[in-house]
């Protein structure tokens, strides 16, 4: 079914609900293609009758402009038609928003199926529909009921999970844990493998803070949590050999059943650089080789590198990452270069402690070295995370929601385990349970 066939003129009724993963309304809708009797698919009625009554947002009609879509009347409840009658085999899923299609009785778990093969690149028959509001669909598809998604249906990660009060084991795990459960999307270390003493400027810490290691931090709440995803935020990576580093991120891969994000930078404190043994003045060129190595060793079935600044041969590392081809990869940095790294190199970018007209102006960045420099076909659109410079509440959200950021990962500047829990149960009750 092309975008040419798609209805055009809808008479909808939104109910909004509120589901275990996102936020969205439901979009009862009629159309030429159907008799008047088909006036929408009351699926809460036998689906989700427990999650009715969730209110306090707006449905973006630009989830459904983007298709084309006329609304062309507010209605009431339109009638009930049975599940079993409809066979809609639409699925959406993308950066900020989207549009999906339920209908039959296995839809809900089709549902999820038909997002993560869209999500691998499975599903290229419509390039026309691009994010924030990606759509893969069979010649089949019939559309009757809509989830439109909420324009903040943002992922929310926690920053500094490996530092000053958590470098306790109890306290980490303590706090991992309430974290997940309260509906964090991800856990996020920061590094620095040595600080100058005294400190000076751009140094951000002083000499004596403590800081773990982001892989073995990681792999220690691999083993407390089931599903929050785990990510280094950042790690320098000109300052890491490269093979070992890879595997030690396929090592928490593997031990966290796929979880780990990549996060990396290429630094800025020269004294780091000299006690490491590094030059810094050739960090960038160093950390593109890295990211290109450690996609060898983690994919080839002959693992091979030869560059200015890593060389090797005849050798293969196991186990290998359980995520293809490797943990995401995401640059962060708010310079030219570090953009068009992000955009030649990697799945997702990196904005650390911006106010959003300053991740505006990133984004424009971004989509400059879009421009300017080729992205690899089997790369997505990059996925943008930023840890805001702004306080935490439903007009944070707004605000880099309509900037079209897809995570924002917090800072609590918590000084305790009881602060950092207190700021998660709040962050829970304002943002992650409404």
């Amino acid at each position: 079914m092309g975008r040419d066939n798609f209805p055009r003129s809808f008479s909808v009724c939104f109910q909004p609900l509120k589901t275990g993963e996102f936020s969205c309304a439901k979009i009862l809708c009629a159309s030429e293609v159907f008799p008047p009797s088909f006036a929408g698919l009351d699926a809460s009625a036998s689906r989700v009758p427990e999650l009715l009554n969730h209110a306090g947002f707006e449905v973006p009609h630009r989830a459904l402009d983007h298709f084309g879509l006329n609304v062309t009347e507010y209605s009431a409840p339109a009638q009930h038609v049975e599940a079993e009658t409809i066979e809609p085999k639409f699925f959406s899923s993308g950066q900020g928003g989207g549009v999906e299609v339920e209908g039959t009785a296995d839809a809900a778990d089709d549902r999820r199926r038909g997002l993560n093969e869209f999500d691998r690149g499975q599903s290229e028959s419509s390039p026309w529909c691009r994010d924030p509001f990606r759509l893969a669909q069979s010649p089949s598809a019939r559309p009757i009921a809509y989830l439109a998604v909420m324009a903040n249906d943002i992922d929310i990660g926690l920053f500094s999970i490996n530092t000053d009060h958590l470098v306790d084991g109890e306290a980490l795990a303590t706090v991992a844990v309430a974290a997940e459960q309260a509906g964090f999307e991800s856990l996020w270390t920061a590094e620095h493998v040595v600080l100058p003493d005294p400190q000076m400027p751009p140094s951000p810490l002083p000499p004596n803070a403590q800081l773990l290691d982001p892989t073995v931090a990681l792999g220690y709440v691999a083993a407390v949590t089931t599903e929050i995803k785990l990510g280094t935020g950042i790690i320098i990576l000109p300052q890491r050999n490269p093979l070992v580093l890879a595997k030690e991120l396929a090592s928490v891969d593997v031990l966290s059943g796929g979880r780990t994000i990549f996060g990396v930078g290429v630094g800025y404190l020269q004294p780091e650089f000299e006690a490491v043994g590094v030059s810094m003045e050739d960090r960038g060129a160093r950390a593109t080789e890295y990211i290109e190595a450690m996609r060898s060793i983690w994919n080839d079935d002959d693992p091979s590198y030869d560059g200015e600044f890593v060389s090797f041969s005849g050798v293969k590392a196991y186990p290998r990452p359980i995520q293809r081809p490797g943990p995401p990869v995401v640059m962060g940095g708010h310079s030219k270069p570090a953009w068009r790294r992000a955009v030649t190199h990697c799945e997702g970018w990196y904005g650390f402690m911006l106010n959003p007209e300053a991740t505006g102006e990133n984004l424009a960045g971004l989509a400059r070295a879009g421009e300017q420099y080729d992205r690899p076909d089997w790369m997505n659109e990059l996925e943008i995370t930023v840890t805001p410079r702004m306080r935490p509440g439903p007009e944070m959200i707004d605000a880099y929601s309509e900037l079209g950021v897809d995570r924002l990962v917090l800072l609590a500047g918590a000084q305790s385990v009881d602060e950092s829990l207190a700021f998660i149960e709040h962050i829970h009750d304002t943002l992650l349970s409404q």
